[in-house]
C-alpha cells in the first residue's frame, strides 16, 4: 500500500474499507500492510474538498495531482468521476492523476477493465454522481450485497489517472514545489516510528512550496499526524477535515 517500514504498535483503530480488503504479510505472517479502501470514503467530505480545490486553484493552468498509496483505484476514481461531475468544462488541469503504490499486484489490478466493488461502493457511487453508476460501470448480473463482485468499468479512467508502483519516501523529489496536491491516506500508522513519520511531513513541507494540498484520512490520526503536519507548518483548511494546505516557511531536514 505505501512505504516499505511498519510499526510493531497495536492500534485500535482500524479503516474499515469494503472494496478492496488484501492484507500483506510477512514469511512468519506478521502484518506488512493492507490494502483496505473503498469508493468515496467517509472520513473525507468529498463536495467540500473538490469546492476548495476549484476554489484554490481557479488561476493555475495546470494542477499537480497525487495519490500515494492508491491500492486498487478506488480513491483516485473517486475525485475523476466527482471532478468530471462537478466541473465538466474546468476539470481537465488536475489530470492526469499520478497514482502509486507500492504493491505490485494491486497497481497492476488497478490498470485492468474491472474491480471488485460492493453495495456501499455503488451507494456512494451513485450518491455523489446523481444515480450515473452505469455512465462509469457496468451493472453485474448478480446483485450487490457486502462481499465485493468484479464490475465492469465503463470509462477508460487511465486517460486520467496513471497508475505505477512508487513509494511516497522516494517519490517526494518528483512532486513539482507549486500546484500540487497529495493525496497520502490512511497509512501514516504502517510506518516504523514517530520519527519516521516526522521526517516524512519534514521532506513534504521542504518540497512543497506555494500553493499546495496535502489530504490525509482518519487513520491518520492515530499515529499524530495531524499534529505533525501542524508542527511543519501546514495548516488545516477551515471545514474539510483531512486536508491541509501550505505556508511558506524554511523547513529544516536534519
Amino acid at each position: 500500500m505505501l512505504i516499505t517500514p511498519v510499526s510493531n504498535c497495536n492500534y485500535n483503530t482500524k479503516p474499515s474499507f469494503q472494496s478492496n480488503s488484501r492484507v500483506v504479510r510477512d514469511k512468519v505472517g506478521n502484518l506488512l500492510y493492507r490494502n483496505t479502501t473503498n469508493f468515496f470514503r467517509s472520513d473525507l467530505n468529498w463536495e467540500a474538498f473538490v469546492s476548495f480545490l476549484r476554489k484554490k486553484y481557479r488561476n493555475a493552468n495546470k494542477v499537480n495531482t497525487y495519490c500515494f498509496g492508491c491500492s486498487d483505484g478506488s480513491e483516485p476514481m473517486s475525485l475523476v468521476m466527482l471532478l468530471k461531475e462537478r466541473f465538466p468544462n474546468s476539470n481537465a488541469k488536475f489530470f492526469p492523476i499520478q497514482a502509486k503504490d507500492i504493491d505490485s499486484t494491486v497497481i497492476y489490478a488497478a490498470r485492468g477493465s474491472y474491480i471488485s466493488l460492493g453495495i456501499y461502493d455503488y451507494t456512494m457511487i451513485n450518491m455523489f454522481t446523481g444515480q450515473k453508476f452505469q455512465k462509469y460501470f457496468k451493472m453485474p448480473n448478480m446483485a450487490f450485497g457486502e462481499d465485493p463482485i468484479p464490475v465492469k468499468k465503463m470509462m477508460d479512467f487511465n486517460r486520467y489517472i496513471q497508475y505505477s508502483v512508487g513509494n511516497i519516501s522516494h517519490g517526494i523529489s518528483t512532486i513539482p514545489s507549486e500546484n500540487s496536491i497529495v493525496m497520502c491516506r490512511n497509512f501514516w500508522p504502517y510506518l516504523r516510528s514517530n520519527s519516521d513519520r516526522l521526517m516524512l511531513v519534514k521532506q513534504l513541507a521542504a518540497q512543497l512550496r506555494n500553493n499546495c494540498t496535502i489530504v490525509v484520512g482518519n487513520y491518520d490520526r492515530t499515529a499524530g499526524v495531524h499534529n505533525l503536519l501542524k508542527s511543519v507548518g501546514f495548516t488545516p483548511v477551515e471545514g474539510v477535515a483531512n486536508v491541509f494546505e501550505n505556508k511558506s516557511r524554511l523547513v529544516t531536514l536534519l
